[in-house]
């Protein structure tokens, strides 16, 4: 991994991160194409990273199913799906799974329906294709779209907790 220097404001933030909520939407159009890059680079990041000892990366979905299953097998990824209930009522009921407070919480979205949760995380990530509403009321806006923003902020809180 290369090295990272991040702001302060960021590595308080992200020092005591312990669960990382993925909307799957975020990953779509990587889906769409056989799931490829999705899977290669899931993997790649994991295994470069020994974040999952640290942090839960739980990814939820409308859908249920949506070959996230298949993909995330063996990675240590958590797939859940929303089964008609919204982010904040999912991100609770996970907050209570886990033991952690919403302050350990990051989420990672594109979506403007996923915007109402936003202001209630300590730190809300928006992809660089996530509509202006959602960057304007996250707290971090990635470089990049799909897997490779997983992966960004996967280096981002290693490198957080390793400083």
């Amino acid at each position: 991994m290369k090295f990272l220097v991040l702001r302060t404001d960021l590595k308080r933030k992200l020092k005591y991160i312990r669960l990382l909520v993925v909307d799957a939407g975020i990953f779509a159009s990587e889906l769409t194409n056989g799931g490829g890059s999705f899977g290669d680079n899931i993997e790649r990041d994991m295994q470069s990273s020994l974040i999952l000892d640290r942090v839960r990366v739980v990814i939820c979905s409308e859908n249920d199913g949506g070959g996230y299953e298949n993909l995330l097998n063996g990675s240590g990824i958590k797939y859940i799906s929303l089964d008609g209930l919204s982010y904040a009522e999912i991100i609770e009921r996970l907050c209570a799974d886990y033991g952690v407070n919403r302050t350990e919480v990051a989420f990672i979205n594109n979506s403007e329906s996923d915007h109402n949760v936003l202001s209630a995380l300590n730190f809300a990530v928006a992809t660089m294709d996530a509509p202006m509403d959602v960057k304007t009321g996250s707290y971090y806006v990635s470089n990049f779209t799909g897997s490779k923003t997983l992966g960004e902020i996967i280096q981002i809180i290693s490198a957080a907790k390793d400083s």
